[in-house]
Protein backbone atom coordinates (compact mmCIF):
# COMPACT_ATOMS: atom_id res chain seq x y z
CA UNK A 1 0.00 0.00 0.00
CA UNK A 2 1.07 3.55 -0.68
CA UNK A 3 0.77 6.73 1.31
CA UNK A 4 -2.34 8.87 0.92
CA UNK A 5 -0.98 12.37 0.38
CA UNK A 6 -3.18 15.47 0.47
CA UNK A 7 -2.22 18.60 -1.44
CA UNK A 8 -4.09 21.86 -1.92
CA UNK A 9 -4.38 25.50 -0.95
CA UNK A 10 -3.64 26.78 2.54
CA UNK A 11 -6.80 26.53 4.59
CA UNK A 12 -8.41 23.94 2.33
CA UNK A 13 -8.74 21.48 5.21
CA UNK A 14 -5.93 19.04 4.43
CA UNK A 15 -4.95 18.55 8.07
CA UNK A 16 -8.51 18.11 9.32
CA UNK A 17 -9.28 15.77 6.44
CA UNK A 18 -6.03 13.90 6.93
CA UNK A 19 -6.89 13.15 10.54
CA UNK A 20 -10.37 11.94 9.56
CA UNK A 21 -8.96 9.82 6.74
CA UNK A 22 -6.30 8.29 8.98
CA UNK A 23 -9.01 7.25 11.42
CA UNK A 24 -11.22 5.89 8.63
CA UNK A 25 -8.38 3.97 6.98
CA UNK A 26 -6.68 2.86 10.22
CA UNK A 27 -3.41 4.52 9.24
CA UNK A 28 -1.05 6.88 11.06
CA UNK A 29 -1.35 10.58 10.23
CA UNK A 30 1.47 13.06 9.65
CA UNK A 31 1.31 16.76 8.91
CA UNK A 32 4.28 18.01 6.92
CA UNK A 33 4.11 21.51 8.44
CA UNK A 34 4.19 20.01 11.95
CA UNK A 35 7.20 17.91 10.95
CA UNK A 36 8.98 21.03 9.69
CA UNK A 37 8.31 22.89 12.93
CA UNK A 38 9.41 19.95 15.09
CA UNK A 39 12.66 19.47 13.18
CA UNK A 40 13.43 23.22 13.18
CA UNK A 41 12.27 23.82 16.74
CA UNK A 42 10.68 26.97 15.31
CA UNK A 43 7.26 27.95 14.04
CA UNK A 44 6.74 28.36 10.32
CA UNK A 45 6.47 32.18 10.65
CA UNK A 46 9.80 32.15 12.53
CA UNK A 47 11.42 30.06 9.79
CA UNK A 48 10.15 32.52 7.16
CA UNK A 49 11.49 35.48 9.15
CA UNK A 50 14.92 33.92 9.68
CA UNK A 51 15.43 31.96 6.46
CA UNK A 52 12.86 33.25 4.00
CA UNK A 53 10.78 31.08 1.73
CA UNK A 54 13.82 29.24 0.28
CA UNK A 55 14.86 28.09 3.76
CA UNK A 56 11.35 26.97 4.56
CA UNK A 57 11.00 25.09 1.26
CA UNK A 58 14.28 23.25 1.86
CA UNK A 59 13.04 22.22 5.30
CA UNK A 60 9.67 21.20 3.84
CA UNK A 61 11.35 18.96 1.26
CA UNK A 62 13.49 17.35 3.97
CA UNK A 63 10.40 16.74 6.12
CA UNK A 64 8.45 15.25 3.20
CA UNK A 65 11.42 13.04 2.32
CA UNK A 66 11.46 11.71 5.90
CA UNK A 67 7.70 11.20 6.06
CA UNK A 68 7.60 9.31 2.78
CA UNK A 69 10.20 6.81 4.06
CA UNK A 70 7.93 5.84 6.98
CA UNK A 71 5.38 3.01 6.80
CA UNK A 72 2.16 3.74 4.92
CA UNK A 73 0.29 6.74 6.30
CA UNK A 74 -1.87 9.74 5.50
CA UNK A 75 0.26 12.85 4.93
CA UNK A 76 -1.08 16.41 4.76
CA UNK A 77 1.32 18.62 2.82
CA UNK A 78 1.74 22.37 3.05
CA UNK A 79 0.02 24.37 0.34
CA UNK A 80 3.25 25.24 -1.47
CA UNK A 81 4.75 21.76 -1.66
CA UNK A 82 4.09 21.79 -5.42
CA UNK A 83 6.32 24.82 -5.94
CA UNK A 84 9.48 22.73 -5.53
CA UNK A 85 10.04 20.40 -8.51
CA UNK A 86 12.02 17.88 -6.40
CA UNK A 87 8.91 17.25 -4.30
CA UNK A 88 7.09 15.71 -7.23
CA UNK A 89 9.15 12.52 -6.95
CA UNK A 90 8.36 12.37 -3.23
CA UNK A 91 4.63 12.75 -3.91
CA UNK A 92 4.89 9.84 -6.35
CA UNK A 93 5.68 7.54 -3.41
CA UNK A 94 1.97 7.66 -2.68
CA UNK A 95 -1.44 8.47 -4.03
CA UNK A 96 -1.67 12.29 -4.14
CA UNK A 97 -5.12 13.84 -3.88
CA UNK A 98 -5.85 17.48 -4.58
CA UNK A 99 -8.16 18.52 -1.74
CA UNK A 100 -9.90 21.24 -3.72
CA UNK A 101 -11.76 24.23 -2.33
CA UNK A 102 -12.15 27.61 -4.00
CA UNK A 103 -10.43 30.62 -2.42
CA UNK A 104 -13.85 32.15 -1.73
CA UNK A 105 -15.03 29.03 0.10
CA UNK A 106 -11.83 28.88 2.15
CA UNK A 107 -12.03 32.57 3.09
CA UNK A 108 -15.65 32.19 4.17
CA UNK A 109 -14.82 29.44 6.68
CA UNK A 110 -11.14 29.74 7.62
CA UNK A 111 -9.02 32.28 9.47
CA UNK A 112 -5.85 32.75 7.42
CA UNK A 113 -3.95 35.24 9.56
CA UNK A 114 -0.39 34.35 10.48
CA UNK A 115 0.38 32.59 7.21
CA UNK A 116 3.61 34.15 5.91
CA UNK A 117 2.95 33.83 2.18
CA UNK A 118 -0.43 35.54 2.49
CA UNK A 119 1.23 38.69 3.84
CA UNK A 120 2.29 39.67 0.30
CA UNK A 121 -0.31 38.00 -1.90
CA UNK A 122 -3.91 36.90 -1.87
CA UNK A 123 -5.33 33.42 -1.70
CA UNK A 124 -6.88 34.00 -5.13
CA UNK A 125 -3.42 34.77 -6.56
CA UNK A 126 -1.96 31.62 -4.98
CA UNK A 127 -4.86 29.65 -6.44
CA UNK A 128 -4.20 30.94 -9.96
CA UNK A 129 -0.47 30.26 -9.64
CA UNK A 130 -0.70 26.83 -8.06
CA UNK A 131 -3.83 25.24 -9.52
CA UNK A 132 -2.03 24.02 -12.67
CA UNK A 133 0.67 22.43 -10.49
CA UNK A 134 -1.85 20.85 -8.13
CA UNK A 135 -3.70 19.36 -11.08
CA UNK A 136 -0.51 18.15 -12.76
CA UNK A 137 0.86 16.54 -9.61
CA UNK A 138 -2.36 15.01 -8.23
CA UNK A 139 -3.45 11.48 -9.00
CA UNK A 140 -7.03 12.55 -8.24
CA UNK A 141 -8.99 15.66 -7.33
CA UNK A 142 -11.73 15.72 -4.71
CA UNK A 143 -14.14 18.63 -4.30
CA UNK A 144 -13.89 19.29 -0.57
CA UNK A 145 -16.95 21.53 -0.31
CA UNK A 146 -18.94 18.81 1.50
CA UNK A 147 -16.43 17.58 4.08
CA UNK A 148 -17.97 14.21 4.94
CA UNK A 149 -18.63 13.34 1.30
CA UNK A 150 -15.10 14.41 0.35
CA UNK A 151 -13.55 12.24 3.07
CA UNK A 152 -15.62 9.25 1.92
CA UNK A 153 -14.70 9.88 -1.73
CA UNK A 154 -11.00 10.27 -0.92
CA UNK A 155 -10.97 7.07 1.14
CA UNK A 156 -12.73 5.18 -1.66
CA UNK A 157 -10.27 6.47 -4.27
CA UNK A 158 -7.27 5.53 -2.14
CA UNK A 159 -8.65 2.04 -1.48
CA UNK A 160 -9.25 1.57 -5.20
CA UNK A 161 -5.93 2.96 -6.36
CA UNK A 162 -3.48 2.04 -3.58
CA UNK A 163 -3.10 -1.46 -4.99
CA UNK A 164 -2.61 -0.26 -8.58
CA UNK A 165 1.00 0.84 -8.11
Amino acid sequence: MKHLILIGLPGSGKTTAGKALAKELHLPFSDCDDAVEQAAQMTIPEIFRREGEPGFRARETAALRTLTTLPCRVIACGGGVVTVPANRQLLRTGFAVLWHRSPEDIMSTCQLTGRPLLENTTLAQLYRQRLPLYRAWADATVDAGDFEAAVARTAALWREKSCDF
